[in-house]
């Protein structure tokens, strides 16, 4: 026992005693203010174990599936990690949506996404503002083919994006009709709808 509480105390000091937590299925407001509607329940990873500025939900684990809701901010990058540094996309307030796609895949190149190829990119209303919709295939280096679903506006908060990914072979059918249906309940704090 006294080997467990060894390992597991610079564990705990280094997470801050932060804790995965249960999000009940539901209304779920993000930090931007935004709100969207969960039909399921879902596992939120606390910012302090992983490098992606946004709240993360999984169902199954991170590598089985991941659902990121972020909001950001003009100047700012997806990662966390030297987010200022000039290594990193950095977003700007009135990019074209190609620069939007470019930025958005860039960065999930930097999670471990290789060989991004972007798949049915869409106009759409997200939360009332305009937007797009698309798929991603890619695959980490270990071969596992990922496949991903993105829905991104532009409001006066910054860059919204919605972003599901799990293996393709499984995971991503399983949950992609109840993401798709969270994503056309997003409301932002000063949604036009």
């Amino acid at each position: 026992m006294k080997k467990l509480t060894l390992i597991l105390l610079p564990v705990l000091w280094v997470t801050g005693c932060q804790t995965m937590k249960k999000v009940d299925a539901g209304p779920f407001k993000l930090n931007s203010g935004a709100v969207v509607m969960l039909e399921q329940d879902w596992t939120q990873f606390p910012k302090a174990w992983h490098s992606a500025e946004s709240t993360l939900l999984t169902q199954d684990g991170l590598s089985l599936n991941q659902l990121h809701l972020v909001t950001v901010e003009d100047g700012d990058t997806f990662l966390s990690e030297n987010s200022k540094s000039s290594e990193y996309p950095v977003y700007k307030k009135g990019m074209s949506v190609i620069k939007q796609v470019d930025f958005l895949t860039a960065n999930l190149s930097r999670l471990g996404l290789e060989n991004l190829q972007e798949r049915n990119v869409k106009p759409a209303k997200i939360g009332g503002y305009d937007g797009i919709t698309m798929n991603l295939d890619g695959q980490y280096s270990s071969g596992l083919n990922m496949r991903a679903r993105v829905a991104m506006a532009e409001t006066d908060q910054g860059l919204n994006l919605v972003i599901f990914f799990a293996p393709s072979s499984h995971y991503y059918a399983k949950d992609i009709a109840s993401v798709n249906r969270m994503i056309e309940t997003i409301q932002f704090p000063s949604s036009k709808s």
